[in-house]
């Protein structure tokens, strides 16, 4: 596993960590406004002291990774899966008894990632990004639904 160290985010970092984040949630508004929600924490992700990835964590019994994403230059090297193994870290220390992820429904890389990662599929969101305006396709599939998956934290701990 590559090492990747996961630091709360600090405002010198809220620019870099605005564009990185355009992979995972299109709209600058939205990522400036999760970025600034003092409910959720937003974690600058370091490899070699520079940053090469982001994500950000609704953080609660039950917890959810709202935005994550890997610089496109690095991917394909174990970033984004050292990431989420430092986020079910913080979350086993936390006591978070389920960790969420959701992607959109034509995400095929992002379905197929987080399965590899351990989550399971849980349910659907129906209708979740139809208020994107203009609405995003990917080879005539409109983006609707949220596919959710989950990781039970405490199934794992037990076997």
């Amino acid at each position: 596993m590559s090492n990747v160290v996961l630091r709360v985010s600090v405002l010198a970092e809220i620019e870099t960590l605005v564009a990185l984040l355009e992979d995972a949630l299109s709209s600058e508004t939205m990522r400036r406004a999760m970025l600034a929600d003092t409910s959720l924490t937003s974690y600058a992700a370091y490899r070699d002291g520079a940053i090469v990835g982001a994500v950000v964590v609704r953080w609660d019994e039950e917890s959810e990774i709202e935005l994550l994403a890997v610089k496109a230059a690095r991917r394909g090297q174990g970033i984004g899966r050292a990431i989420v193994a430092e986020v079910m870290e913080e979350s086993r220390r936390r006591g978070v008894l389920r960790l969420l992820v959701g992607t959109g429904n034509f995400s095929l890389d992002n379905i197929v990632f987080y399965q590899k990662c351990g989550f399971r599929l849980s349910h659907i969101r129906r209708g979740w990004f139809d208020a994107i305006d203009p609405p995003e396709f990917w080879q005539e599939i409109k983006l609707r639904d949220m596919i959710v998956f989950d990781y039970d934290l405490t199934e794992a701990a037990t076997g």
